[in-house]
């Protein structure tokens, strides 16, 4: 077989195979830096194998250098991405002693630039969504509650702030709705933890399916839930609160074939008249849904 083709076939199986590896690559394998730096290493291994076997120095394959460094300068900052620059600039002056395995004519060398044009545009794609939905991961972690994937206190305080402003501002209103469930501390010491982790997640499931739009749930603590109703009186946010409940009683956590009796009990603050800052609204919430559970 000619050298050239031989080139061109080794060319042609790099490309797939550098395509399916990054492919295969789990976007959230690159929150380990370590890890990233080394998987950087191997674009440049492959991208340098690429430029060699189709010119060496005249391969227009040498921009596919920049998908690395994008990825580098996005992941790391521009100060690593600079690094990535210079060491992609070394590697491009090795081609100059490595040369390259065989002379294409001109035809290959306009074949593939074209297809290094698709190539980086594709990569610069897959890039951005990788990125996109590493940074989408890392937010829905940031805020959700790993236990029930609900969202964290810290997040509703700040949804809670957040209205606190805009009805400041438009001399408007909302609800708060402080929910615990009932008799949870006797399915934990009966059954055990697991099994009130397990009570938690049911909850969390049937209260979430629940909650409708504009309305945000999210785990406050141990057994506790905080709704968010944007807009909502009192009169609306008692519906809403009747409603979780009456949904919670026709949804029971079943164990070892029993129903569990685990219901809710809730109190409902609205902003302004209970409270004017988050605080006190959380207070006045809290005291009423005990007061809801002695009854």
């Amino acid at each position: 077989m000619h050298s050239s083709t031989e080139a061109i076939i080794g060319f042609i199986a790099l490309v797939i195979g550098y395509m399916i590896y990054l492919l295969l690559i789990p976007v959230n394998i690159y929150l380990n830096t370590s890890v990233s730096r080394v998987l950087d290493a191997l674009d440049y291994l492959f991208i340098a194998a690429l430029v060699y076997l189709s010119g060496g120095l005249n391969s227009f394959f040498h921009f596919g250098y920049l998908i690395p460094i994008l990825a580098a300068t996005v992941r790391y900052g521009f100060k690593t991405g600079i690094w990535y620059t210079i060491f992609a600039a070394a590697i491009t002056g090795l081609m100059y002693f490595a040369g390259t395995s065989v002379a294409f004519p001109m035809a290959f060398y306009v074949v593939t630039g074209f297809g290094t044009l698709v190539f980086v545009i594709w990569m610069v794609s897959v890039l951005v969504y990788e990125e996109l939905h590493l940074r989408k991961e890392m937010y829905a972690t940031s805020v959700t509650d790993p236990l029930t994937g609900l969202y964290h206190s810290g997040y509703l305080r700040e949804r809670v702030n957040e209205e606190i402003k805009a009805c400041r501002r438009e001399n408007g209103q909302f609800a708060i709705a402080f929910l615990d469930l009932n008799n949870f501390k006797k399915v934990n010491d009966h059954y055990g933890h697991l099994v009130g982790d397990r009570v938690l997640k049911h909850m969390a499931n049937i209260l979430s399916g629940s909650v409708r739009g504009g309305e945000t749930l999210a785990r406050y603590g141990g057994d506790e839930f905080l709704l968010l109703l944007p807009g909502a009186d009192r009169e609306q946010a008692e519906r809403a609160l009747k409603r979780l409940q009456n949904v919670i009683e026709l949804n029971p956590f079943v164990f070892d074939n029993k129903p569990l009796d685990v219901k809710i009990s809730g109190g409902i603050a609205v902003f302004p008249t209970d409270g004017k800052n988050l605080e006190k609204l959380l207070l006045v919430a809290d005291q009423r849904m005990y007061a809801a559970k002695k009854k």
